[in-house]
């Protein structure tokens, strides 16, 4: 039930054949003893419960069909240092996997992280010897800090990569997803910088490593810093790298193209591509577009503009 609580604990084995177990309250896996299943038996961690592994021990299924840990709430990894395995099951994540320490691995089984749910933490994910199929997002800690994941990762068309900023040591103020293979990548990434942290130009953030890499983010939010700063982001050999950059404003011309009202600018030396900006009565702004040209169409978003002022152009460098 909500609000209750059960203990797995001691140095017996414990014995799931056929049924179903059913937490929506916390249920923490202590002491020595080990967890078995048979016969299609499944654990189902329901929204709002939480499943803590303590000890660094194994779940396996031993015979018949194959059993699901089906995790709508919480399974987390809270307590010691080395390795908990889930063997040879079938582990679907429709809520958050949180491994605060030590190592979570999944053996010749299934990891499904399924779109809306969450990979978090600061320890490691080794999916080697499973299959892993990511529609979900990945939070590295819980606030800024460092997550690990052994095997080959793909970052899905409905992925989010959650990177927080909030100065320049990585794991504690800011941070990242390390990968110990090739990354595919696609999807968003997402930055934010609590309470507001302000970096210098050329300040650097490695936020996301790997051996190799394919693709890229097609999305990326937070980029933007204040009205003179953004994070340049830069795909090298082996990670991602946000670079805080000053940003490049050309003088805009307005003006009507047959029926099309458009922006033009001159080019900015080095740019690889240029952000396009409504501005507010409240002087924010709003990104209504980005191009690698000098021109830009705005018939949508204003049909008499009176001023160049609505708009601002910024230079990606």
């Amino acid at each position: 039930l909500p609000g209750s609580a059960c203990a797995i604990a001691g140095s017996s084995n414990r014995s799931l054949d056929i049924r179903s177990l059913n937490n929506m309250g916390t249920m923490t896996w202590t002491g020595s003893g080990e967890i078995y299943t048979y016969n299609g038996a499944q654990f189902n961690n329901q929204a709002g419960g939480v499943f803590d592994a303590q000890s660094d021990l194994n779940m396996y299924h031993l015979g018949g069909l194959t059993t699901s840990f089906n995790n709508a709430g919480t399974y987390r990894k809270s307590a010691s240092t080395g390795v908990t395995t889930m063997n040879t099951l079938s582990f679907v994540n429709t809520g958050i996997v949180n491994v605060e320490t030590g190592t979570l691995v999944f053996l010749s089984g299934l990891l499904i992280n399924a779109d809306n749910a969450v990979l978090e933490g600061n320890g490691t994910i080794n999916v080697t010897s499973a299959t892993f199929t990511n529609e979900g997002d990945v939070h590295p800690g819980t606030s800024p800090g460092l997550l690990y994941f052994t095997d080959n990762y793909s970052h899905s068309a409905t992925s989010n990569l959650n990177i927080e900023i909030s100065g320049l040591n990585v794991g504690t103020q800011f941070d990242r997803f390390d990968v110990s293979d090739t990354a595919t990548l696609d999807g968003t990434l997402n930055i934010s910088r609590p309470e507001s942290y302000l970096p210098n130009p050329g300040d650097q953030f490695v936020v996301m490593r790997y051996t190799t890499h394919s693709g890229s983010f097609a999305h990326v939010n937070g980029q933007q810093i204040n009205d003179t700063l953004y994070f340049a982001l830069f795909y090298v050999d082996t990670a991602v790298v946000l670079v805080t950059t000053n940003l490049v404003i050309p003088q805009l011309v307005i003006g009507q193209s047959g029926a099309q009202w458009k922006l033009w600018w001159s080019q900015s030396p080095n740019a690889i591509g240029y952000n396009v900006y409504q501005v507010n009565p409240n002087e924010t702004m709003t990104l209504i577009g980005q191009t690698a040209l000098q021109e830009f169409d705005i018939t949508s978003y204003v049909s008499q503009p009176q001023s160049p002022s609505f708009f601002r152009v910024t230079a990606r460098l």
